[in-house]
């Protein structure tokens, strides 16, 4: 099924294949545990790494997204599916070019948001 890979460290947003399983989403996003924090009008949702500031560190510094709207940057890569009534991934119904207005946060700037709210000391 098609998804939406969202990279804040290389800045792209790309249309990608892959199974919707567990252990895929993981692969892609490149994390252990994942979150959804969005659910979009349209159906589909974004999955992230639940564990992001857990693993920041001075030599492991992620890239960041956010959107025009957003209170917070999301930490490290995210992607998007579509979801079923029951929950189940499914090819998802944006397009790339729906996300044309993501704002890119360098890894400097996430490391600012994370002092600023006592994630990082």
């Amino acid at each position: 099924m098609k998804a939406i890979l969202i990279d804040p460290n290389k800045q792209t947003i790309e249309l990608v294949e892959s199974t919707g399983k567990l252990d895929d989403i993981y692969r892609l996003t490149e994390c252990r545990m994942i979150e959804m924090p969005i659910q979009y009008k349209n159906g589909d949702v974004m999955y992230c790494n639940e564990e992001g500031w857990l693993e920041w560190s001075e030599q492991n510094k992620q890239c960041g997204f956010k959107f025009p709207d957003w209170n917070y940057p999301i930490l490290g890569k995210a992607i998007i599916f579509g979801s079923t009534r029951n929950g189940a991934e499914t090819t998802c119904k944006s397009k790339v070019s729906d996300f044309s207005n993501i704002i890119w946060v360098d890894a400097e700037d996430m490391k600012k948001f994370g002092e600023s709210i006592g994630i990082i000391y």
